[in-house]
């Protein structure tokens, strides 16, 4: 009778290994955002700022080395301005980043052209590197307004900021 239940015993621990291993077999990340029109020119969200429905983005990793593309994928927002794209393996020698690629908004679809502004969206896919959700936040990505709306300086202002700095 011993030897019976150890042997069940042992073959629920070979079968739960086993399906641990489907499990966690395989890496996977889920990349999500958020994509604004910038109606005040400032690249951050503020009280004017809306959300885009049907933009469009890339995620693009590339070797750090060889800086040949590895992935990439494109995605849309929903209603909320927000985007998925799920990605499949570990990209820890790769550097990824998420770029806009195009706004339905007529009057809110400019890329920056300041070459002080970031357009690009640096994630780390990795697991390896001390993150251990699954899940990849990456920084909200705007475009420009074609004219900034009125009511952005006091905006602004009460955020204590102007075109040129902190307010004093």
């Amino acid at each position: 009778m011993h030897s019976t239940n150890s042997i069940v015993f042992l073959a629920f621990v070979i079968c739960f290994l086993s399906l641990i291993h489907l499990t966690h077999g395989e890496t996977y990340f889920n990349v999500k955002g958020k994509v604004y029109c910038d109606t005040c020119h400032v690249q951050f969200i503020t009280k004017a700022t809306t959300f885009l429905q049907g933009a469009k983005v890339q995620l693009e990793c590339k070797n750090k080395e060889t800086n040949e593309i590895t992935i990439r994928k494109e995605a849309e927002t929903d209603e909320s301005g927000e985007y998925h794209i799920k990605v499949k393996g570990d990209h820890e020698e790769e550097l990824c980043q998420v770029t806009p690629i195009s706004s339905p908004d007529p009057e809110c679809n400019k890329i920056s052209q300041d070459p002080f502004v970031k357009n690009a969206g640096q994630i780390s896919l990795s697991h390896h590197k001390g993150i251990t959700s699954k899940t990849r936040n990456a920084n909200p990505i705007g475009f420009l307004k074609e004219t900034v709306l009125p009511q952005c300086s006091e905006i602004l202002s009460q955020m204590g900021v102007t075109a040129y700095g902190l307010v004093p």
